[in-house]
């Protein structure tokens, strides 16, 4: 992908296809509004890094005015259940930009010093080297359904910055605004020992020579019940909800040892290791 000229980037490399590289790699964000919208056309495009095995989180949910401050928003009302009243985040409607008028129509945050509150609280909460992070996938060519699976879990390593917006011009913008997008590095690895990812590649090849291969009980799906946790690209997990994540990879990984063989102790070892850190956090 570095070698790839930006405007021949496939749309992959912003949904994070390269979360693996073992090479920082770089590309060209746009803002969403900066072609369409008057007020925002000075929001140029900016460069985004991607460190060496990291992803680029977006915590979309977090940006979503209803959940920041609840139903009753319009009414200059922030519910107490919602993300801003809950964390004690200084995210309020009054903060958001009096122009252009159709802003107020959309559902995303667009004041930044609304974004940057809740940016910094959404990426503060997590902690290199003991937060975990699970990367997930909607669509895969080993099922035809519309299944969310795992596919591999591991540290958090290091967080990127917040990063504003460039400008042209630079200087005194009508509006500003930030990337909601920041790099969490982490510790999965093909055959690592701080996380795991699981052998889907193979799985895949065993499935291409013998179409009579079920794949399903190999795969780490998603419960149902906690999607809205997988969901929105980047979210926070709880320690619960993790517990029953990690309980999944672990079926998963011994049923595709019990089936094809392999050396999955070292993983095995590492969830139970996890598992008992979490059991701990989330207490009776």
């Amino acid at each position: 992908m570095s070698e790839v000229p930006e405007e021949a980037a496939p749309p992959c490399f912003s949904e994070r296809v390269n979360f693996l590289s073992a090479k920082p790699q770089r590309r060209l964000a746009r803002h969403a509004y900066a072609k369409t919208s008057e007020h925002h056309k000075h929001i140029a495009a900016t460069q985004f890094t991607h460190p060496a095995f990291s992803v680029g989180a977006t915590p979309f949910g977090w940006l979503l005015k209803d959940r920041a401050w609840g139903d009753e928003w319009r009414k200059g009302k922030i519910d107490s259940k919602a993300l801003a009243e809950r964390y004690g985040i200084d995210s309020r409607p009054e903060y958001e930009p009096d122009e252009p008028n159709w802003l107020n129509d959309r559902p995303w945050i667009q004041g930044h010093a609304n974004q940057k509150a809740l940016l910094d609280a959404f990426f503060g909460a997590l902690q290199p080297k003991r937060s975990l992070v699970f990367v997930y996938s909607k669509r895969t060519p080993l099922i035809d359904d519309d299944q969310w699976m795992i596919v591999g879990v591991g540290r958090v390593t290091s967080i990127g910055e917040l990063q504003e917006w460039d400008y042209s011009p630079p200087k005194n913008p009508p509006i500003r605004s930030y990337l909601w997008e920041r790099s969490v590095s982490h510790s999965i690895r093909a055959g690592g020992v701080d996380g795991l990812l699981l052998p889907y590649h193979d799985l895949l090849e065993r499935c291409e020579k013998d179409p009579d291969v079920d794949p399903s009980d190999c795969i780490a799906f998603v419960p149902d019940e906690f999607r809205n946790e997988f969901s929105y690209a980047s979210e926070h997990v709880s320690a619960g909800n993790a517990i029953a994540a990690l309980l999944a990879v672990k079926e998963a990984l011994t049923a595709y040892s019990e089936r094809f063989g392999g050396d999955w102790k070292p993983g095995l070892k590492w969830i139970d290791q996890r598992l008992g850190e979490l059991w701990s956090l989330r207490g009776p």
